[in-house]
């Protein structure tokens, strides 16, 4: 936009130039709530992601258990 001499401006064309400056300004503060939005989203995403990486299954397991399995410890009566 180019910069202009508002002194040499009309009271109607000063509106115009407020009027046109208002729009904008609104246009900028709906793009930047859409985009506060889109980073809240963004961290929300990273923060599962983060927190995802750090759970882990039983770090010893070696699958399903054994569906008969024996009794633990020794035998008794034998030596």
């Amino acid at each position: 936009m180019a910069r202009t001499d508002y002194e040499s401006l009309t009271r109607e064309e000063l509106l115009t130039v407020v009027d046109r400056l208002e729009a904008r300004i609104a246009q900028q503060d709906a793009h930047i709530l859409r985009l506060e939005a889109r980073i809240k989203q963004l961290e929300d995403l990273l923060d599962q992601a983060t927190r995802g990486g750090k759970r882990q299954a039983a770090p010893f397991s070696k699958g399903a258990p054994k569906p008969d399995p024996k009794k633990p410890g020794r035998k008794s009566g034998k030596n």
